[in-house]
């Protein structure tokens, strides 16, 4: 049995990660495990993050624009995309569950009519190499991009007045 989990330890990490990730969080607050807060799960990132990889790569090889360009407009169509999910939920009272498999389906369909099945990736661009390889103090970028982003939502939520009122 050790010699199994020595071996696959790194297929262990992610699994026992969320395991305690969940105990955490249901510690912190006990309706984490309750029906209400598992139908309000979000099946859409996936299908809405790879509609953003291909909305920044339509700029980026489309107009020539920079890479800071297309990738803020990747966000924008994301957050598009968000903003009527959470319309849709907030204000129509349409349940998340629902709400995001429908838009699931409909942005992977979006994704596929306009530009085909085929696997498109952004390569020989230094920058997106960066992000997606680079390291910077031992850690990957995207940690570091992942802590900004944390204490960017913090300061956003704890001294701004759209944060308090939340």
């Amino acid at each position: 049995m050790q010699a199994i989990v020595k071996n696959n330890i790194g297929d262990l990490v992610l699994p026992i990660a969320m395991i305690l990730l969940c105990a955490i969080f249901t510690i912190a607050e006990p309706t984490f495990l309750s029906a209400d807060n598992f139908s309000g799960i979000d099946l859409s990132i996936g299908p809405v993050m790879a509609l953003a990889g291909l909305a920044a790569s339509a700029i980026y090889f489309g107009t020539g624009l920079p890479v800071g360009f297309a990738i803020a407009f990747g966000f924008f169509g994301g957050g598009v995309v968000g903003t009527i999910n959470g319309i849709a939920i907030a204000v129509l009272r349409l349940p998340p569950i629902i709400m995001t498999l429908g838009m699931l389906s409909i942005v992977r369909g979006f994704a596929l009519l306009v530009r085909g099945p085929d696997l498109h990736q952004i390569r020989e661009e230094p920058f997106y190499t960066f992000l997606g390889n680079g390291r910077l103090g031992g850690l990957p970028i995207s940690v570091w991009i992942f802590l900004a982003l944390t204490v960017l939502k913090y300061l956003v939520q704890k001294r701004a007045s759209l944060g308090l009122l939340v």
